[in-house]
């Protein structure tokens, strides 16, 4: 965060500036269920689509550009019958290089807190990280003052929740983020 501070009072000056709104699509696969009962098997898990929406700043220097935003995301992920869904506030901030035309690459860390988790089918205990920190690389094309983007996010933070019934512990599910993120951004250019 202080370093991305830094380079927007470091390169303001030569720069423009852009603000924007994103929304679009997440697909998490999340991760496996792990039974405290060794005896239970072929619980499998599979991706739905979650969605996202938001907003960005565009920094532009030269060929680089840097790109912090504010995201609220809903993922969800299935496990059998069982539907398990995470709501979160996402701080991602890409470093954007600029390959050419309006063909970009991006990377950088994604900073997150859960705000919710529930299922409509199971008990769920308490997650173990509410903040986490994930990686995130894509590419993106802008058209105009309208873009399209994908990226992928991997989880660097270790998370899982438990399943429960009652006061029993029937297993954890691994959640930390394996997803691929479709986006669709429009926004507005300010020069300095």
């Amino acid at each position: 965060m202080f370093f991305s501070l830094f380079l927007l009072n470091t390169f303001t000056l030569a720069s423009q500036t852009s603000f924007g709104f994103k929304t679009g699509l997440n697909y998490d696969s999340m991760g496996d269920y792990t039974p405290e009962n060794i005896s239970i098997t072929n619980i499998t898990s599979q991706s739905k689509a979650g969605f996202h929406f938001g907003f960005f700043m565009d920094l532009d220097l030269i060929l680089l550009y840097l790109r912090p935003e504010l995201i609220y995301s809903k993922n969800l992920c299935s496990y059998n019958d069982v539907v398990i869904k995470l709501t979160k506030i996402e701080l991602p901030i890409m470093l954007g290089y600029k390959v050419i035309g309006p063909i970009s690459v991006f990377a950088g860390p994604s900073f997150q807190n859960f705000i919710k988790y529930e299922s409509d089918n199971i008990s769920i205990g308490k997650i173990k990280e509410k903040q986490t920190v994930s990686f995130q690389m894509g590419s993106r094309i802008n058209i105009k003052n309208f873009g399209v983007s994908i990226r992928y996010e991997r989880g660097f933070t270790d998370n899982e929740i438990n399943i429960i019934n009652g006061n029993k512990t029937l297993g954890h599910i691994h959640i930390r983020p394996k997803q691929f993120i479709f986006s669709f951004s429009y926004k507005r250019n300010f020069n300095n």
